[in-house]
């Protein structure tokens, strides 16, 4: 064996342990994915449980019918022009010189004035 034998093969040793440590490497990433997507479906879950529980009471108290949701529901998801089942944040106008804001924007960015006081449900 001459002395490049002898180095091509500690180059392929090399990058077998490489390719070896990478395999791993991405496993685990896999599994720490995977760990966070359950976290996540149990969190859903949950939320979902909450929701219809707050649902059922404000119907059992209001007298409000899941149509009157399903309505509500529509017209929110339009404010954006676009029936896609999301809640998109909209820009609102500016008080002082009447531009758009910028949902993420909490000052003008073309005054300088303070953005309008914006829902909860845009911060989500």
């Amino acid at each position: 064996m001459d002395l490049f034998d002898i180095y091509q093969q500690s180059r392929i040793r090399s990058m077998a342990r490489r390719v070896q440590l990478e395999a791993s490497t991405g496993e685990q990433r896999h599994r720490l994915t995977r760990d966070e997507l359950e976290d996540l479906q149990v969190r859903i879950d949950r939320l979902l449980l909450i929701n219809e529980a707050m649902w059922q009471l404000v119907c059992e108290t209001t007298g409000l019918t899941h149509e009157h949701l399903s309505e509500r529901m529509r017209g929110l998801d339009l404010v954006d022009g676009v029936e896609d089942g999301r809640r998109t944040a909209r820009p609102h106008d500016c008080g002082s010189c009447g531009a758009k804001i910028h949902p993420a924007l909490s000052r003008c960015q073309f005054c300088s004035a303070d953005a309008p006081q914006r829902s909860l449900f845009d911060s989500v």
